[in-house]
């Protein structure tokens, strides 16, 4: 699963594989489990 975000969100709860894809500069309210890809 891929979980698009703008970086403003509260901290997520997926009990399957997943990855975070966020904007360059952009950075996630917790310390991400997953891979995190950024999108320039």
């Amino acid at each position: 699963m891929l979980v698009i975000t703008d970086g403003g969100c509260d901290t997520l709860r997926i009990r399957r594989e997943h990855a975070c894809l966020i904007p360059r500069g952009a950075s996630l309210p917790f310390t991400p489990r997953e891979p995190v890809f950024r999108l320039t």
